[in-house]
């Protein structure tokens, strides 16, 4: 009976190493996932067209090519 009362306890250590194990993942993920989406975010900026990302004055951006710049 003892050796039984043994296994149980052994079996439940490692449950509980197992749930521990599988906690820290979760967490890992999480963390991973929240960067990814930061580093997407960063990308969708980088890759989004220059005149979006900074002001231009609109005789700069080539859209009134045929409009002289005001002085």
């Amino acid at each position: 009976m003892i050796r039984l009362e043994q296994v149980r306890g052994e079996m439940l250590e490692r449950f509980e190493r197992v749930d521990r194990r599988f906690s820290q993942n979760e967490q890992r993920l999480a963390r991973i996932e929240q960067r990814l989406a930061e580093l997407i975010e960063r990308l969708e900026t980088f890759l989004d067209p220059p005149e979006t990302q900074l002001e231009f004055p609109p005789w700069a951006t080539g859209v009134a090519l045929s409009e002289e710049p005001e002085r």
